[in-house]
């Protein structure tokens, strides 16, 4: 064994690295798809100090042979430093973390180095922090049979209170798993051929990091799934007021919309969610539903703003409970 620390090599700008890497890395930037993992419950953690998983360049300089393989490499530098991730576990406390990262660009000054750049990896985490889980328990019955009607809560399920109920969700989100990679696969090409001055996005890389979210996330969810919408009591989760046409696609409704071309012509790539095109007709829904099961509770991530005819309770101004006397 050596005596000497082997000397990293010193890299502080991306265009350094070679092509094959400095594309995995821009691509992995642009693909991590975090509407996805709120459709789902999840998030991806940011750190509240300094990056816990940081790769300078310097150790993904090498040689390589595709795009796939420089990926392989930031994912062998991640194992290496994922008892880091104990970091995140202090800062939020009761939440689990999974092998699924955010990548992003890091840069910060070491007072015995100097400057050094690469890249962060901020790990997949569930529950997020969008919904008031512990009062919607609240207005939950044992005994009774619960529905969630969308995904937007499955990732609360087996971590919190929702987990001593009998309760399972419907997942309206993983069937069109194909059309929403689709739509960000043409979305980022879009991007970097228009904006990006050296064009780079490699697709294939870019769909199997989409594709291994969606595996992490079901692989955690699918014991709560359910094609079925039986049930004493149902759930609502509200994210979106919007409608779009049921047949229209994701893709057809980013090229089609008028606040979505707006974003794409100008490049605010950063300013798109598909949230609301993966949860239009929630309000179509509620009506449809509100005198099915004995009682309906509508939680929201923001104040509701909805009028609804009947024996509506309000929880608090993210919560609504319709009791149905009639069934």
């Amino acid at each position: 064994m050596s005596l000497f620390k082997k000397e990293e090599k010193k890299i502080f700008h991306i265009d350094r690295l070679p092509e094959e890497m400095k594309v995995a890395i821009k691509t992995l930037i642009d693909s991590s798809i975090p509407d996805v993992a709120k459709a789902y419950g999840f998030d991806y953690l940011y750190p509240k100090l300094g990056e816990p998983i940081f790769i300078p360049y310097g150790r993904l300089d090498g040689k390589y042979k595709s795009t796939i393989d420089a990926f392989e490499k930031i994912l062998e530098e991640v194992e290496e430093l994922k008892d880091n991730l104990k970091e995140y576990s202090k800062w939020y406390g009761n939440v689990k973390l999974f092998d699924h990262y955010r990548f992003t660009f890091y840069s910060y000054v070491d007072p015995n180095e100097g400057m050094k750049v690469g890249i962060g990896a901020d790990p997949l985490s569930s529950p997020n922090s969008l919904f008031d889980v512990q009062s919607l328990c609240s207005a939950l019955d044992k005994g009774k049979s619960i529905i969630i009607l969308n995904p937007a809560l499955s990732g609360y399920i087996s971590s919190t209170c929702l987990s001593s109920f009998n309760i399972k969700f419907v997942d309206t989100i993983s069937k069109r798993k194909d059309e929403i990679i689709d739509a960000y696969t043409w979305l980022n090409k879009s991007f970097h051929e228009n904006f990006d001055k050296d064009k780079v996005y490699d697709v294939e890389l870019g769909r199997e990091y989409m594709d291994r979210l969606f595996n992490v996330i079901l692989s955690e969810v699918r014991n709560y799934s359910t094609e079925s919408k039986e049930g004493d009591i149902a759930i609502l989760p509200l994210l979106s007021y919007e409608e779009y046409g049921e047949k229209e696609s994701i893709k057809g409704v980013l090229q089609n919309d008028e606040k979505y071309k707006k974003y794409i012509e100008e490049g605010r790539l950063d300013e798109i969610s598909l949230i609301p095109i993966l949860f239009s007709g929630s309000l179509k829904e509620l009506n449809e539903i509100k005198d099915k099961y004995s009682k309906v509770i509508v939680i929201s991530d923001k104040k509701i703003r909805i009028k609804i005819d009947g024996n509506v309770k309000q929880l608090n101004d993210k919560i609504l409970v319709i009791e149905n006397t009639k069934s």
